[in-house]
């Protein structure tokens, strides 16, 4: 997406070898990984985070992202969708023009109103007191089955 959009800035966490993108353009920056403290800095320097995996059960990495005011953009798979909700842009196929649309209509988005939805969304509705819960019943319901 970077050649499409040369006035934005991308960043790709977790490069931990520069050789496997020998070719990044101008406005890619790889970032090794980092310690999970060092997280919340990095995110929160970020406006967009876009999680678009193939498949992916409950990313923890898109909800921690919201929490730090990050607008998400994920693909149409498991649980991404009801993570973002209406607080950011959901891929509903893999599609590289579909991408370049979603990107360009997120850009021109209120985003300080989906930077505060984003983030009220993970605060309100995936508290780790839910998921506990959650697990718990789950655990349960697989024990008794």
């Amino acid at each position: 997406m970077a050649p499409f959009f040369p006035d934005c800035e991308f960043t790709i966490l977790g490069v931990n070898d520069p050789n496997i993108f020998p070719n990044l353009p101008a406005n890619v920056k790889a970032v090794p990984s980092v310690k999970n403290d060092e997280l919340i800095a990095i995110f929160s320097s970020q406006e967009f985070y876009l999680q678009l995996s193939m498949a992916e059960g409950f990313p923890n990495s898109i909800c921690e992202a919201m929490l730090c005011e990050c607008i998400p953009i994920g693909s149409d798979v498991f649980s991404i969708p009801e993570i973002i909700g209406d607080s950011g842009f959901v891929l509903k196929k893999r599609d590289i023009q579909l991408l370049k649309q979603l990107i360009e209509q997120a850009l021109v988005s209120d985003e300080p109103s989906l930077m505060k939805k984003a983030r009220t969304r993970i605060a309100d509705n995936y508290t780790l007191e839910m998921r506990d819960t959650k697990l718990l019943q789950l655990c349960e319901k697989l024990i008794k089955n």
